[in-house]
């Protein structure tokens, strides 16, 4: 019976984060339809756009609003751990030119 407290409270906490990450998403976008990729500008709808980090959590960066952007999942997937002006210095390779 334990084991069974343990999984409803672990499932509990992540259902919690996701709705954490649904309402600062919807907060990043503020009522627009679509936002451009803080790397390579493409169009986003809320869907697509993934949360970033400026400074990255490896980082010591926090989950909190002044440290979030939106960006399209290859460019945050590329990104890694990478610092967000060190990335933007290599040149995203989806950058408009």
């Amino acid at each position: 019976m334990r084991r069974h407290h343990s999984v409803l409270y672990e499932n509990a906490r992540k259902n919690q984060e996701i709705t954490r990450r649904r309402r600062m998403k919807a907060r990043l976008f503020a009522g627009r339809t679509r936002v451009a990729c803080c790397f390579c500008g493409k169009l986003l709808t809320i869907k697509q756009a993934t949360i970033e980090h400026i400074v990255p959590k490896s980082r010591g960066g926090e989950f909190e609003f002044e440290n979030l952007t939106l960006s399209c999942q290859p460019c945050n997937s590329r990104r890694g751990d990478i610092g967000y002006d060190e990335f933007l210095g290599e040149g995203c390779q989806d950058a408009p030119r």
